[in-house]
């Protein structure tokens, strides 16, 4: 009695093992291999075959491989109609980028007609009327009136709208010709041609305040209100030169900075004034009181060939007129360059 109780705890202690599991601390050089479900059971049952009883044990045993086999027969089959539906899904998507391909060149920009026109470089120091206009009309200078350059606000792409731009910003007409149809590779913005026809005629226009959309105020509040960092409704001279920078395009010295604070500035704590309030700024801004405006002075996009053959020209002409009989004056501006000045003649009026 005393050895059969001794042959079950040994049994017991056999069977109780089998929920032990080993801790391997050992460190692998290479990463492990992952075994499919199945051969880990299968190897496990044939481990602890010994604890399976014949008949019942046994049939419950295959019964459970054979669940696996066919759950992993099934799962092998959902892998490979995932594959076959994502290799359908890329020959989808190829065929739309060719789809998009073919999309794209029936749509390629058109190159036709964009051989240079000459211009006759005299004709940046002549006026005169157009054939059809009325003998009371004054003349205008040549290239405004042959069509060598047009007004910036005529410019428009294919099927687009016009921007409403200022009357002395002008394109070379071989920069981008309005009579080309289709659609168009926008040539980079690079030299400009600061061109005044005649000196002694150029004259400063009155400035004053413009009557502004609600929408236009509600941008212009928009703006002054990320200069004013504080949220305190005064602007300090940094400010002040960042507004009037970006509003009329003017760079105020110290000395102009010193005295609009003093005729306009707040306090804002300190003495004498160094700040201006937000409502002094806003009217600074729209009044026109720091806007240089000027009859007579005309800024003009070129190409680049245009552009080297204008300060070929003017380099050729030094110490002489640049047009015999006329007073016409030119400066070369370089966009990329941050509108660095490239040429100017001798007579340019600042």
């Amino acid at each position: 009695r005393r050895e059969e109780s001794g042959a079950v705890r040994a049994r017991l202690n056999d069977a109780l093992s089998a929920f032990i599991e080993e801790v391997d601390t050992s460190i692998l050089d290479r990463p492990p291999v992952p075994q499919p479900l199945l051969a880990l059971l299968t190897a496990r049952s044939e481990e602890w075959a010994r604890l399976v009883r014949p008949g019942r044990d046994a049939a419950r045993r295959d019964l459970i491989l054979g669940m696996v086999t066919d759950a992993v027969g099934l799962s092998s089959m959902q892998t490979e109609q995932s594959k076959e539906q994502e290799q359908e899904k890329e020959q989808e998507q190829e065929q739309e980028r060719e789809i998009e391909m073919e999309r794209y060149i029936d749509m390629s920009y058109l190159r036709d007609g964009e051989e240079p026109t000459r211009w006759a470089f005299c004709s940046l120091g002549q006026s005169r009327r157009a054939d059809d206009a009325p003998s009371e009309e004054q003349p205008r200078p040549t290239p405004l009136v042959d069509g060598s350059f047009y007004p910036a606000s005529e410019f428009r792409l294919h099927a687009r709208a016009p921007l409403p731009l200022p009357p002395y910003l002008h394109l070379s007409r071989n920069h981008f010709n309005l009579e080309w149809t289709g659609e168009r590779r926008l040539k980079n913005a690079v030299m400009v041609l600061e061109w005044v026809p005649s000196v002694a005629k150029i004259a400063p226009l009155p400035t004053g305040a413009v009557a502004m959309t609600e929408a236009q105020k509600a941008r212009l509040a928009s703006a002054l209100k990320l200069l004013d960092v504080d949220s305190t409704g005064l602007y300090e001279r940094s400010a002040l030169r960042e507004a009037l920078r970006s509003a009329e395009d003017l760079q105020l010295s110290d000395a102009e900075l010193d005295e609009l604070v003093e005729a306009y500035g707040a306090d804002g704590g300190a003495k004498p004034p160094s700040v201006l309030s937000y409502d002094v700024l806003h009217e600074v801004l729209t009044s026109g009181r720091y806007r240089r405006a000027e009859s007579g002075r005309y800024f003009v996009l070129l190409s680049l060939a245009e552009a080297e053959t204008v300060r070929a020209v003017m380099h050729m002409r030094q110490g002489r007129p640049l047009v015999d009989g006329a007073d016409v004056a030119l400066r070369l501006r370089c966009l990329s360059a941050h509108d660095a000045i490239f040429d100017a003649t001798e007579n340019f009026p600042e």
